[in-house]
């Protein structure tokens, strides 16, 4: 995102942005708006998010080896899902486009689901309970 902030003339510190884990886009946004001390101009975000889009279209690839990975366990029915802050549109999208979706189709779990954000337990613990797996809180 850093490149599309070069038009507007902003410099914002990775800390500020790491201060917003687990926060959702309404707040990202408000809160970056804060830090520049002005409004983002109509369209921006909009027009951000299309870019981000065309990139991961364009540049998003698998780590090296993933696949094959999640063939073999996939091959031994271990269970396995994705547990994001991100929408379940949103993942279905990222992970179409590193073809990494039929490995987690029907298990996606978004935390937009459950009351807190990442970084709260809350969306591994509905996911745990989604997929039947045993949680051992200490």
């Amino acid at each position: 995102m850093s490149e599309v902030l070069v038009p507007l003339r902003v410099a914002i510190p990775l800390e500020s942005l790491e201060s917003f884990a687990g926060t959702g886009d309404d707040e990202f946004i408000d809160g970056l708006e804060k830090i520049i001390g002005r409004p983002f101009p109509l369209g921006f975000i909009e027009e951000v998010r299309v870019q981000v889009e065309l990139a991961f279209v364009k540049d998003l690839k698998p780590v090296p080896g993933i696949i094959e990975l999640l063939a073999k366990v996939a091959g031994v029915d271990i269970p396995m899902c994705v547990a994001s802050n991100s929408s379940v549109d949103e993942m279905t999208f990222k992970l179409g486009c590193t073809n990494l979706l039929p490995y987690f189709e029907g298990r996606l779990f978004s935390a937009r689901d459950v009351p807190r954000l990442k970084p709260s337990p809350d969306i591994y613990l509905r996911a745990a309970v989604q997929m039947r797996v045993e949680v051992n809180i200490a």
